[in-house]
């Protein structure tokens, strides 16, 4: 017997064993389903609006985690970033209570200033308490249109940009840069103003467009016309939102006195007539003042100069704006085409200094290349090993004139370093205008 009541002891002992092992029903095991609460985003998160707008509700949900929804759960809603700019419609709007559904849902007023406002809600006593909303602020619609700079009157010479833009700012209510906005620049006809949006497009001369950046910033460069009588001249420039409001700024422009082919036209060709124009060995070339005046293109004086007609917006693809115009016209008729610094026609005291700095290198008197010395006067003019005078008076075809064209092959043109340009001109001129001067 005593046997026999052991057994069923150590049967039982095992059993329970067992069923501790596989876990109860109503006990917590691991492989139990659990019955902790925790906290989730409804609905609201990641908006996007106007700085100061009232988000939709930041909506949560307390639930089991079987999904079943807990009622009467303290929810507290809080900004953290950035600190103290949004706001909630009421103080007790920042603390709600769950529902029988388990829902809570607070409304809140975003910062005034663009950016991200970040709103943690927290669950009173809940294992998985918090979450996050990100809201993000977008400038309010364009409110305010101010000037930025200059704050005062500037001047400068006729035909050059004035010294700094014309910036104008477009904000919201709040002071939030707004971008994209559309600005118009207008002036008066003696002078003309140019924006990124007119750049392509060089005609466009009182009145030109354009947009603002990200930092609501818009610009703008204003030139005066130096065919106005009576310098010192001022006007005004005025700048134009969408909304139709106004600033205004005032400048003034001086006489640019003797307009010169250096100072004033070449820099206008190049900028619209050389890619037609560019050389010795094209039908018409710009790049020279001897080749301006080529053929009667040009007679300095003379309002009916072919040139003059060439300058027109008609003309293929000149684009010059009526500023860029009236720099020609005036150069030529009034200024009687001045030719500027391209005078450097003296052998000794101009010609010389030059060769010996870029030339003498490799047309020295040891072994000159080409066998062509240009250490004296008499080199210069001198054979090569072909026996070909290299420098004839007047002439542009000429050897040495020729290397002096930026289209040749061989052109010697890049061996005068920075100011290669105006020295080649120099020689040029020398060679066709002042017919080798020695003097």
């Amino acid at each position: 017997m005593v046997m026999r009541k052991g057994v069923p002891a150590v049967f039982i002992a095992l059993l329970a064993i067992a069923a501790l092992a596989c876990g109860k029903k109503g006990v917590p095991y691991d492989d139990q389903p659990s019955t902790s609460l925790r906290i989730e985003i409804v609905s609201g998160n990641n908006q996007v609006g106007p700085a100061g707008f009232l988000s939709d509700s930041l909506k949560v949900r307390v639930k089991t985690s079987t999904g079943q929804p807990v009622p009467d759960i303290t929810i507290t809603y809080a900004q953290i970033t950035p600190v103290d700019s949004g706001h909630f419609p009421t103080p007790t709007w920042n603390i709600r209570k769950t529902d029988d559904q388990g829902i809570a849902y607070s409304l809140y007023y975003v910062d005034t200033q663009v950016g991200v406002d970040t709103i943690r809600a927290v669950a009173s006593g809940l294992d998985d308490s918090i979450v996050y909303f990100v809201l993000q602020v977008t400038p309010e619609a364009a409110k305010k249109f101010v000037k930025v700079s200059p704050l005062t009157t500037l001047t400068t010479v006729a035909g050059q940009p004035m010294p700094v833009p014309y910036i104008v700012r477009v904000t919201d209510k709040y002071g939030n840069p707004v971008a994209g906005h559309r600005v118009r620049y207008v002036v008066q006809d003696s002078s003309v103003v140019v924006t990124d949006s007119t750049l392509a497009a060089g005609f466009e001369s009182d009145t030109a467009y354009t947009r603002t950046d990200a930092s609501g910033l818009a610009s703008a460069t204003w030139i005066f016309s130096v065919d106005y009588p009576g310098y010192y001249f001022s006007s005004d420039l005025r700048a134009y939102d969408s909304l139709g409001d106004l600033v205004s700024f005032f400048g003034a422009g001086t006489d640019p006195g003797t307009l010169t082919y250096y100072g004033a036209a070449r820099p206008i060709f190049a900028a619209h007539c050389f890619s037609c124009h560019p050389s010795a060995y094209s039908d018409y070339s710009l790049d020279f003042y001897y080749q301006v005046k080529a053929n009667g293109n040009m007679i300095p004086g003379d309002t009916t100069s072919p040139l003059l007609s060439d300058i027109l917006p008609a003309h293929e693809l000149t684009h010059l704006n009526f500023v860029e115009q009236n720099t020609i016209i005036r150069w030529v008729v009034t200024d009687n085409a001045a030719p500027g610094m391209s005078g450097l026609n003296n052998y000794h005291d101009n010609m010389k200094p030059i060769f010996d700095a870029h030339c003498i290198s490799c047309h020295g008197d040891a072994s000159p290349s080409g066998s062509y010395s240009m250490t004296t006067f008499d080199g210069i003019r001198g054979d090569g090993s072909d026996a070909v005078p290299n420098a004839i008076p007047g002439d542009a075809g000429c050897r040495l004139s020729l290397k002096m064209a930026s289209a040749t092959a061989d052109n010697m043109r890049l061996y005068f370093g920075a100011d290669s340009v105006a020295l080649a001109d120099s020689v040029t001129r020398w060679i066709v205008v002042d017919s080798l001067r020695d003097y």
